[in-house]
């Protein structure tokens, strides 16, 4: 079982890199990915040091133990795209309960995926044009020093460093990085 599943991964990583590579041709592509496994895995760093190699993409890889507070994405996107989508399922549900009029007490809705796909594009179309205008997804990579294109690992340093100085977050990183099994 595990055998497979990690093959089954593994195609759909080599799939999603030829996919990458067949959607932007022409441009360079950055890929930031945490140290999972399966990002990391023998085949799958052959694969992307070819890439490399021919100039297309460039992957930076977040270190172990820091996920959870050094992903751009998930410090800047992740949250107002949530609320948006909170948001967007808020109106809707209320629509449908207008629209049904319903003297029941309790109303069962059932949201079909065309809708919430409808609504998945809204929220991402609202924060790209939020982007546009304060490209706070972006200055992120660069103050984290996570841009594959302008790799400074003494902003990363930095960055990190900025961490150990708060209890919480110190804690958080040498909890993560099992800094006391030394």
């Amino acid at each position: 079982m595990c055998a497979l599943h990690c093959c089954v991964c593994d195609v759909l990583r080599h799939r999603h890199l030829t996919w990458l590579r067949r959607r932007f041709p022409n441009q360079k592509v950055g890929l930031i990915w945490d140290m999972a496994p399966g990002h990391t895995d023998r085949r799958v760093m052959e694969h992307i040091s070819k890439a490399r190699l021919q100039g297309w993409l460039k992957v930076g890889l977040i270190p172990g133990g820091s996920t959870s507070i050094t992903q751009p994405c998930d410090l800047v996107a992740n949250a107002p795209l949530k609320k948006k989508m909170k948001c967007w399922h808020s109106r809707w549900k209320n629509q449908k309960l207008v629209d049904l009029q319903s003297s029941k007490g309790h109303v069962k809705l059932k949201l079909p995926r065309t809708e919430l796909v409808r609504g998945s594009e809204e929220a991402i179309r609202d924060f790209n044009k939020a982007q546009m205008g304060k490209p706070t997804v972006r200055d992120c990579f660069n103050k984290c020093g996570l841009n594959p294109f302008n790799c400074d690992e003494e902003l990363h340093d930095n960055h990190t460093k900025s961490f150990m100085q708060n209890r919480i977050h110190r804690s958080l990183l040498e909890n993560q990085m099992a800094v006391d099994l030394k």
